[in-house]
């Protein structure tokens, strides 16, 4: 053990103290402490900002912890919202939660989550997401792939339906934004980057379940479905003029391509959105589409003094809206009819707004995109300067002026007002009472992910089957020290650090990797390297 464990004490005690317990989970604030030390991997940096959002992540995400009679699920919301499914399930998110709770010691409550959206009663299909893309990264950090092979014909069964049902003639699948959880986009429902990328990572997944399920049939099927797919997200999403993956804005899913062109489309339909990363993410982009880069850190692109925006600046149809009106007007301006919005009009809008959910895609993307690029056109000190302006942004100011860690719903890219929180607080708790959350309905909100950013972007931990590859960001220049310890990964306890001069973690100078407490790589500087361990 190289991190001393009163560095969590320290910090779950400071969460607990600044806490309201508004709903108590699980496990409960009294129970944190215990059940994070026999979980977590621990981690020690400079950037407090990201040090103390990536605890405080871990703290939050245990509240999500449900116990229900078809074993423990993860939850999005605290409080149960009308929208969701049996025992406050909701599909949305999935990936981001199997993403990061791939990192806890013991699996069972996420394999448990895993089983209850294919065999549990969990609607899956109610909201898009990239679940056995995600269960397949599961199988591979844990080694164990005997529940990924289990549920190969759930996986197929699941998969056909989406076919059924937004399959398109061109190939593409045919989405709604809200069906996104991104509700009220500029680009509206079509062809979107988001299910088409979801469904070519879960055809990709699928294949290589199958293959070391021994299934040769399925394994090439869904290969070639998803080398097609992704040669079609490459073909028709990339507009090479805007030098960005897009959305083509179709009404219905039955709508023609005919002679479309970006040129020719409605532009209030047409921009740059944040989720155009997504083929990054999951290895679709090819090195032709790296100019879009540049967006993510121009003024006019994504970038906000609190976080990345989730459409481009720029646009006409760029807006933060509090009012009803507002938005009334907004959807006119679209081309829809305002009246499919009531009165109060709508708390969470995609136009503008951060969103952690679709931040946390971006910056994976970014991630992916340095580790496996020989010269990108970016740098591992941008993904560090983005994670940390991702961590200084999960804070909130109480009246009393305390600065509270804090993430919720969606947030103001110029002032950082939770935007959903202050909407409902002008609500008298009409909709929302108080035993549903009332303003603090989105509060501890579990739609996004971070520590995984910090562990397999930051540090590059990637599992692959029967080998681990560490490729971390950590340049050895922006930091003097950091270390990532008591993490599991295929049945053995890693440590990873970089001390620059020997004189933090008394092991030595340089980038050091410990497995079961045994030095395996040493080198000057934080590099690529490759471990393979007998589990």
């Amino acid at each position: 053990m190289i991190i001393s464990q009163d560095k969590l004490k320290n910090y779950v005690h400071k969460f607990n103290e600044l806490d309201d317990e508004t709903f108590v989970s699980s496990i409960s604030n009294a129970q944190a402490e215990d059940w994070l030390q026999g979980q977590i991997p621990s981690l020690d940096c400079p950037d407090k900002d990201i040090e103390q959002t990536y605890y405080f992540r871990w703290w939050t995400f245990r509240k999500h912890v449900r116990d229900t009679p078809k074993g423990r699920i993860i939850t999005e919301f605290l409080p149960d919202v009308e929208w969701a499914g049996p025992y406050n399930s909701i599909s949305c998110a999935v990936g981001h939660h199997l993403y990061e709770g791939r990192w806890l010691r013991d699996p069972r409550p996420i394999r448990e989550y895993v089983n209850f959206w294919y065999r549990g009663g969990g609607n899956l299909h109610s909201y898009s997401n990239w679940l056995p893309d995600a269960l397949w990264t599961l199988a591979k950090t844990t080694g164990d792939f005997r529940t990924a092979i289990d549920l190969l014909p759930d996986l197929i069964q699941a998969h056909q339906k989406w076919e059924t049902e937004h399959a398109h003639s061109s190939g593409l699948f045919w989405s709604v934004d809200d069906r996104d959880g991104m509700e009220f986009s500029i680009s509206g429902s079509g062809l979107r980057t988001t299910l088409n990328c979801y469904m070519q990572a879960n055809m990709r997944a699928i294949s290589e379940i199958a293959a070391l399920a021994g299934e040769k049939d399925i394994h090439e099927e869904f290969s070639h479905k998803a080398e097609a797919l992704k040669s079609l997200i490459q073909e028709r999403l990339w507009d090479d003029k805007a030098g960005f993956f897009r959305c083509i804005p179709l009404p219905q899913r039955e709508d023609k391509l005919n002679d479309w062109s970006f040129e020719s489309m409605d532009q209030n339909r047409v921009g740059r959105e944040l989720w155009g990363y997504l083929p990054w993410y999951f290895g679709i982009a090819a090195k032709s589409h790296d100019k879009a880069w540049q967006e993510l850190f121009s003024n006019q692109g994504f970038c906000a003094k609190y976080g990345l925006t989730s459409a481009e600046r720029r646009h006409p149809m760029y807006g933060i809206y509090y009012t009803g009106r507002e938005l009334f007007d907004w959807l006119k301006a679209r081309g829809d009819s305002p009246e499919s919005v009531n009165e109060k009009g709508h708390e969470c809008l995609w136009h503008g707004p951060i969103w952690p959910y679709a931040t946390t895609q971006a910056i994976k993307a970014l991630a992916s995109y340095l580790q496996s690029t020989d010269a990108p056109t970016v740098t591992a000190s941008d993904y560090m300067r983005i994670l940390s302006q991702y961590a200084r942004s999960h804070r909130r100011v109480r009246e009393d002026g305390v600065i509270l860690p804090w993430i919720d719903e969606n947030q103001h890219p110029d002032t950082g007002d939770w935007i959903s929180r202050t909407r409902l607080s002008g609500w008298n708790n009409g909709t929302w009472a108080p035993d549903k959350g009332g303003l603090e309905r989105g509060k501890d909100y579990n739609h996004s992910a971070y520590c995984d950013l910090v562990i397999s972007g930051l540090f590059g931990l990637r599992p692959k089957v029967n080998k681990i590859e560490i490729r971390p960001l950590l340049s050895g220049t922006d930091w003097k020290y950091a270390c990532l310890d008591k993490v599991k990964c295929q049945g053995h306890i890693l440590t990873i650090l970089y001390d620059s001069d020997g004189s933090r973690y008394n092991v030595g100078s340089g980038f050091k990797v410990f497995v079961n407490g045994e030095l395996k790589i040493a080198y000057e500087k934080p590099q690529f390297c490759t471990i393979k361990l007998r589990t």
